[in-house]
């Protein structure tokens, strides 16, 4: 899950893994993500990722969810400077669904993994 919420975010989840893996001991960026997609309380916890299987591997995933309350400009402040612009961005549209990470490993882009 941590290399597709990578893949998703075009390296971005890295850049803040890698900060995590110096603070919290941990022997790689990929450990740091896998720690934090492990923790129900994260942004990026497994318990808000749909995952997509085929051939009995994980496939693809999608992080989605509703923009509801919008975060506090007070509280984007605080935020990494990286991330203000995105946040600013869903606090404009509350109340609308937001996909926030979609990836598929490339042997399953264009097997109609996403269909009913």
């Amino acid at each position: 899950m941590a290399v597709l919420a990578d893949m998703a975010g075009h390296g971005l989840p890295s850049l803040f893994w890698a900060q995590a893996r110096e603070k919290g001991g941990f022997a790689s960026v990929v450990e740091a993500g896998r720690d934090r997609i492990l923790n129900p309380e994260s942004a990026l916890s497994f318990t808000k990722m749909t995952v997509a299987e085929a051939e009995g591997d994980t496939a693809g995933m999608l992080l989605d969810y509703a923009i509801d309350p919008p975060m506090a400009e007070e509280d984007i402040a605080d935020q990494h400077p990286v991330l203000r612009s995105l946040l600013r961005l869903e606090a404009e549209a509350p109340g609308s669904w937001y996909i926030n990470m979609l990836a598929v490993f490339r042997e399953y882009r264009g097997t109609a993994l996403g269909r009913p």
